[in-house]
């Protein structure tokens, strides 16, 4: 065997096996056709006498053309085709006796040892290309510009804003850059080309560059009412995020602030209140504190996250006490309040939804000696006048005066039953005391003493 089909064939050989840990498929590689007029070159590799003798060789050979050029092609066909070397000994020593059969496996995993004992292993079963992507969550998430709710491409604001957030890089991981990514694309007047993302050269950690089309500004991001520094944190369905422009960009004070629940339910025509916190680092706890905060400007954005008339409700602020705000809110419907920096104050925007229901009522209620005389079918003590919907007071019932209980039987009217939101009377005695009752199938049973 020529010396060239020596170059020829084990070239070949290396670029398959090259190929083989990029999960290719290592035949196309080992074809004749990669090669220009069926030759390798090794110019890399050869020394200069290696060089003469190659060239005499090739002179001699009038089918062969004796350029050594380096083939065209990538990057890793050039290190392949560089990786073998070939010397006159080589041939001497019987390379040119080497089959098809003689190169199997175990040659080629010697043949490509890292120069220990330990020969590379490429499992084609586990590689990282085979990770089940993690599937879309839908997350809750929250923008603010320098204490303001930053406003979406239709003129809406951005406050407790579903978000779609998908696997972008199939890894497995959903992550709080891609969550930022797709609020973006799903909101953003730009689009993704409102965001973009950088890498610290020293550390290595991906940092934010441009946000909301704000670029080289301070930028800050939370989850779940914790502060995050890492935009490969995960990030999971039903997440609350707030990601923000600081309006501080000095001293960074703006404080991050939340509300005490997630949700409230108000009775339309009935005030409500609300307690909102705000957070502020401790340096001797080394950790972020939340405390009561009454302060900021209030607003009451509609389902379509419009702005509400100022008519259609109230909200009063209170200068100390135990409670930040109290709110009614005159319509039915799925309200958010929202709570921004003021004149004053430098915070972070927050949002929770207010959902205002039917104003409860009962559609009857009956009184009874016991709870035996009510499921043996007796009939109710008689209140005076006869019960009223909506109307609680100035009844009156006849009883014993040694009677200091009574089994109450109230029923809910149909659309307090039907909005779903009562599973709860609150059952007040003479004292003051009160007590609450469940409800089942729209009937809550309780024994209240000392009623007046």
């Amino acid at each position: 065997m020529k010396k060239k089909e020596i170059l020829k064939r084990l070239s070949a050989v290396c670029m398959s096996a090259v190929m083989s840990v990029s999960l290719l498929s290592s035949s196309v590689y080992a074809s004749e056709e990669l090669f220009v007029d069926g030759r390798v070159s090794t110019e890399a590799e050869l020394t200069d006498e290696q060089y003469r003798v190659a060239e005499s060789t090739d002179t001699e050979d009038t089918d062969d053309s004796a350029d050594l050029d380096v083939i065209e092609g990538d990057a890793d066909e050039k290190d392949a085709v560089s990786d073998v070397e070939i010397t006159e000994e080589d041939a001497e020593n019987g390379v040119d006796e080497l089959s098809d059969t003689d190169l199997d496996e175990t040659d080629m995993e010697a043949a490509f040892s890292n120069g220990t004992d330990d020969i590379a292993e490429f499992s084609s079963g586990e590689a990282w290309g085979d990770t089940e992507p993690a599937a879309d969550a839908t997350v809750h998430m929250t923008i603010g510009i320098r204490g303001s709710l930053a406003k979406a491409k239709d003129g809406s604001v951005m406050a407790e804003r579903e978000v779609t957030v998908k696997d972008l890089n199939n890894d497995g991981i959903l992550t709080y850059d891609e969550a930022l990514m797709a609020v973006h694309e799903q909101y953003y007047e730009g689009g993704s080309a409102g965001y973009e993302t950088g890498t610290a050269e020293d550390t290595g950690i991906p940092y934010i560059e441009k946000f909301w089309g704000i670029a080289e500004d301070v930028y800050g991001w939370w989850k779940e009412d914790e502060p995050c520094t890492d935009l490969e944190e995960a990030v999971h369905a039903g997440d609350e995020l707030t990601a923000f422009v600081y309006k501080d960009t000095e001293k960074h004070s703006d404080g991050y602030t939340k509300f005490a629940k997630d949700a409230y339910t108000i009775p339309v025509g009935t005030s409500k209140h609300l307690d909102c916190y705000k957070a502020a680092y401790e340096d001797i706890l080394d950790e972020y504190q939340f405390s009561l905060f009454r302060g900021g400007e209030l607003t009451v954005y509609d389902s379509s996250f419009q702005s509400l008339p100022e008519d259609e409700y109230t909200v009063t602020m209170k200068d100390s006490g135990p409670v930040s705000y109290w709110i009614n809110i005159q319509k039915m419907g799925t309200y958010y309040l929202a709570v921004e920096s003021g004149e004053k104050e430098n915070i972070v925007p927050s949002a929770v939804k207010v959902t205002v229901c039917v104003k409860p009522s009962f559609s009857d209620i009956k009184f009874y000696n016991s709870e035996e005389e009510y499921k043996n079918g007796e009939a109710p003590l008689e209140m005076t006048p006869e019960f009223q919907e909506d109307v609680y007071n100035g009844y009156s019932i006849e009883a014993p005066d040694y009677m200091d209980h009574f089994y109450t039987i109230a029923t809910l009217s149909e659309a307090a039953e039907a909005s779903g939101n009562y599973d709860t009377v609150m059952c007040t005695n003479r004292t003051g005391g009160t007590t609450g009752v469940g409800v089942k199938d729209g009937i809550a049973y309780k024994q209240i003493k000392e009623i007046a």
